[in-house]
């Protein structure tokens, strides 16, 4: 039965209106440049694909506590927040962004490749290291070769960060390098954030601060060695659930062509897809809570006098953080290399940057695990940073690096920064190895001529 003209008339009124009401949204989510972040999370990049999910992108390491498994992508490509220049990360993020023999983003399949002739520059740490090295690394490079021109075209920089390393881990990274034959002229240390917030965390959960954190350890080995508990495999699996979730969702949209071609598509679908996305991280965070609380972790640990009176061990954690850097700095000087300590900047340090509106929304939370030692943590850093200075170590502190800049930089309640944050941290890190280059000799045992 056909429908009656004045029905039909009504009909197509109806899919003529709301065809005209989808084209202006579209028109306007074009014209004013809105829901970004969502747009650019459903854009496919250079076909990579994202392996998502804990037991997907971490393997256990039997020195270092884990490592991401060799050849994962990194699962930062596809997010918004990085801050890519026109959504679209550079060339060179993409070349560096698959994890190498060594479980390090990089490029460079196997460090001990890397010729003794060229200017290697090492940069060790937690994902602040890495995010530096991965996504602005030829920026560092490239302000090293214009301080100190004899170095054009011989900069290496080498990646040894890795998300949630802290001391002990930088030494241990560069112990197994020397040992390894990795050649090392500067040996860069960006830490400081990851020590003040998982020294107290491992203290609260009953584990000594020198142990790696052990919510990323403990749910690594337990992930990998069935030790998990019932609840905290279901928890991995919420996990996986959400992040897959978020995975169909853009791979329903499609490419550039069909409702891949809309850019209000897109913002609805993006919009979606960072929700399971979002849920996904609290959940992870939530299992490795559950992987430190586990009566029976598995894992080798130590006591503390702090430990057992309930206390934070800030200090403890700011003493073992000196002693690790000087061990680094005599061991970078036993091969040759000069040594570099850098305290990292982090928000939550006071008069450290005028924060915009959008990193108060999403990068401020000093009520947080994540804000509720730093400041005070920072403090002690800084205190044993002037320590190191007098005991001949080249310690700098950055924590004011973006003091003047009012433009967003952090992107998360930790510690990260999008891809102007990371050019800054990058020539600043440039300057101050082209400085030390020019400053002094090398040390006994070789290095640059």
């Amino acid at each position: 039965m056909k429908p009656s003209p004045r029905v039909a008339s009504r009909l197509a009124l109806s899919i003529v209106s709301l065809v005209a009401s989808l084209a202006v949204a579209e028109l306007v989510v074009r014209g004013l440049d809105l829901f970004p972040e969502e747009r650019l999370l459903t854009r496919e990049l250079s076909g990579l694909p994202e392996r998502t999910g804990l037991q997907k992108r971490t393997t256990v390491h039997p020195y270092l506590g884990w490592a991401r498994q060799p050849g994962i992508v990194s699962g930062r490509l596809r997010r918004a927040d990085t801050g890519f220049p026109g959504g679209v990360p550079s060339p060179w993020a993409l070349e560096n962004s698959r994890a190498n023999l060594f479980g390090l983003n990089s490029a460079i399949a196997d460090y001990r490749t890397v010729a003794a002739t060229d200017l290697v520059i090492a940069v060790f740490g937690g994902s602040v290291a890495n995010d530096v090295v991965w996504m602005a690394g030829d920026h560092l490079a490239a302000q090293v070769t214009a301080r100190h021109p004899s170095a054009a075209g011989s900069v290496v920089v080498l990646n040894f960060g890795n998300g949630g390393y802290k001391q002990p881990q930088q030494l241990i990274a560069l112990g197994l390098a020397t040992v390894l034959g990795i050649p090392l002229d500067v040996v860069v240390n960006l830490d400081g954030f990851n020590e003040v917030v998982f020294g107290p965390l491992n203290a609260a959960s009953g584990a000594h601060p020198i142990f790696p954190a052990m919510g990323q350890y403990a749910a690594a080995v337990q992930l990998q060695t069935g030790l998990l508990s019932d609840e905290a495999v279901l928890q991995a699996a919420a996990v996986l659930r959400q992040r897959r979730a978020a995975e169909r969702k853009i791979e329903a949209l499609g490419g550039s062509g069909g409702f891949g071609a809309s850019e209000l598509a897109r913002a609805v679908v993006g919009r979606l897809a960072q929700h399971h996305l979002r849920r996904a991280v609290q959940l992870e965070e939530e299992l490795q809570t559950m992987s430190r609380q586990a009566k029976n972790p598995g894992l080798a640990s130590l006591t503390a006098s702090c430990i057992e009176e309930g206390r934070p061990c800030l200090r403890l954690t700011a003493d073992l953080w000196q002693r690790s850097s000087e061990l680094m700095n005599a061991l970078a000087a036993s091969v040759g290399a000069r040594y570099l300590h850098l305290l990292q900047p982090n928000q939550y340090v006071p008069q450290s940057k005028p924060l915009a509106a959008e990193e108060l929304e999403r990068a401020w939370a000093p009520g947080s695990y994540y804000g509720k030692h730093a400041a005070s943590g920072y403090e002690l850093l800084r205190e044993r940073g002037a320590r190191l200075r007098r005991r001949g170590v080249d310690f700098h502190d950055l924590t004011l690096l973006f003091a003047e800049i009012r433009d967003p930089i952090y992107v998360d309640p930790c510690c990260h920064y999008n891809m102007d944050g990371q050019t800054r941290l990058a020539r600043a890190i440039g300057d101050l190895v082209a400085d030390a280059l020019t400053a002094a000799p090398a040390p006994a045992g070789g290095g640059i001529p």
